[in-house]
């Protein structure tokens, strides 16, 4: 993560907190478990855990897409010697 988005990420955490939004889901404004938030204390859980799967499955399915149309390549990220 860098600096500007670990600097984001606190700032949301502290408007969300600020607002008493902290623990509620922001997609479907439920409240997020317990467990949840427990297990994940360093992190800053914003999604229930059923919101946070269907995002990691629509972002699959983009990535899949690209990646059948030769946009995407699971190798962006290596520098080339």
């Amino acid at each position: 993560m860098s600096d500007s988005t670990t600097i984001q990420t606190a700032e949301l955490r502290q408007t969300r907190l600020q607002a008493g939004m902290y623990g509620r889901c922001v997609e479907c404004h439920r409240d997020i478990a317990d467990r949840r938030l427990r297990l994940r204390p360093h992190a800053f859980v914003m999604r229930c855990q059923a919101c946070e799967e269907r995002r990691e499955q629509l972002r699959g399915r983009a990535a899949g897409v690209a990646l059948r149309r030769g946009r995407f390549s699971p190798y962006s990220s290596v520098v080339s010697a």
